[in-house]
């Protein structure tokens, strides 16, 4: 059965959003949501013991709509769970600029987030209703403004099947286009095959061989799979569909060159806070490698962008385990990102020409001339460094190029190389004068 996964905030602002929600903060985006975020954490972590934060919720519900039977996952995180004298209740919390004064009912997107979140953990726990708890915080004074309501279980029911009512009429129709879509391109050759190895978080890419067969390995590349208990999906003969120039995600953060693998699961660039290229999530994108995604499959944008530039949709995705073997290519080097660099919002691999890294690249220093006596050696590396594109010491991978020997006077011409984890290379060229 076709299961189709959205995000609690996403099903609720499909299906009820209206009019202008936001108010200017006079702040960049990026900025807003980070304060957004600390003013979450700051909330619950005042809380009363008991108090659950950030907690993970989702439920399958079977649906059958225009001839068509299907699940629908919803899933999301709840900012607050706790028990009062009514029971549980749940902590929708939202940091805000307009004036508390001027909030006299929640907003009815933000109440419904909380209805969902109520919903399902009062099936989890089969309780006879629940407490909503709506907490607006005034961001720039920290004032805090609550709504408080208690809503019977039938009712709560009655209100979350009407609302995936409506949400199952646009999935019924996806889901029609995508099996049309798919008996349409069925037969169709295309270009690549895409191998994931969620185990070792790589993907490797092949191509056609003279019989026709996906048996060439053409690129390889670094990638962060679902982390424990977000696990990516396994399985053979997945087809592409969707491709996005920019995707809200469940967590409402952004990925960059998205395309849909199966369901929820997409290939996307590491997260984004908002659809621009300088608002990269830095510590997610120096998990590259390791197990780190909602379930998606994350790659850098120059990678992610490969991949939907040569995959058209349509293109077959098996997607297997096998830790001890990365594939036939080996598993790139991801580059780390200082996150206290002034660039640390962008992806150095983004092609964006404004992007700021495009003026750096891996570097040597320290290489000059040497001279030495026959039969005396010296350590040509001594004191040579190299660094990579965003500044880490790379000084271990540097290489020495030329035939050379401390056993006969002459001059010897030595080259440095040094390649960093995104292909930026750096040669530098000394003489080495061995005399009698």
């Amino acid at each position: 059965m076709n299961t189709i996964k959205i995000s609690v905030r996403n099903l609720v602002e499909f299906i009820l959003r209206s009019g202008n929600l936001t108010t200017s903060s006079g702040l960049k985006d990026p900025d807003a949501m980070q304060e957004g975020a600390r003013i979450h954490k700051k909330i619950q972590r005042k809380m009363k013991s008991g108090y659950q934060a950030e907690v993970a919720l989702s439920i399958t519900v079977p649906i059958s709509y225009d001839d068509i039977n299907f699940e629908i996952c919803v899933e999301g995180r709840a900012d607050g769970i706790f028990t009062n004298e009514t029971g549980y209740n749940i902590d929708e919390i939202k940091g805000v600029y307009r004036e508390l004064a001027s909030i006299e009912n929640p907003i009815e997107v933000h109440r419904a987030q909380a209805l969902c979140y109520g919903y399902i953990w009062a099936c989890e726990h089969s309780l006879e209703g629940i407490g909503i708890q709506m907490t607006y915080c005034h961001i720039p004074t920290e004032e805090i403004k609550r709504f408080n309501e208690y809503i019977d279980f039938k009712t709560l029911e009655k209100w979350f099947y009407e609302l995936l009512h409506e949400y199952a009429k646009w999935a019924s129709w996806e889901l029609k286009w995508h099996e049309k879509r798919n008996i349409s391109i069925k037969n169709i050759e295309f270009p690549y095959y895409i191998m994931v190895n969620r185990a070792a978080n790589c993907v490797t890419v092949y191509g056609i061989d003279d019989d026709g067969k996906y048996s060439i390995p053409v690129k390889a590349f670094a990638a962060s799979c679902g982390r424990e208990g977000e696990e990516t999906i396994t399985g053979d003969g997945y087809t592409t569909t969707d491709k996005y120039v920019w995707r809200l995600m469940v967590d409402g953060t952004y990925g960059h060159y998205a395309f849909r693998i199966d369901g929820g699961y997409l290939f996307h660039s590491v997260p984004y806070l908002t659809a621009s290229n300088d608002s990269l999530e830095t510590e997610e994108y120096n998990k590259l490698g390791s197990f780190a995604s909602l379930g998606c499959v994350r790659m850098c944008v120059r990678d992610v962008y490969w991949l939907y530039d040569n995959c058209p949709a349509g293109t077959k995705v098996d997607i297997y385990d096998n830790a001890s073997n990365p594939g036939p290519l080996g598993k790139p080097d991801s580059i780390k990102i200082p996150v206290d660099s002034k660039y640390a919002n962008w992806d150095p691999t983004d092609p964006d020409e404004n992007n700021p890294w495009k003026d750096y690249s891996a570097e040597i220093k320290g290489a000059k001339d040497i001279t030495t006596k026959v039969g005396e050696k010296v350590d040509l590396l001594k004191d040579v460094t190299a660094t990579d594109t965003c500044g880490n010491d790379i000084s271990d991978d540097i290489i020495t190029v030329g035939k050379y020997t401390f056993d006969k006077a002459g001059e010897y011409d030595i080259k440095y190389e040094v390649t960093d984890a995104i292909g930026s290379k750096a040669v530098e060229k000394i003489v080495l004068k061995v005399t009698e």
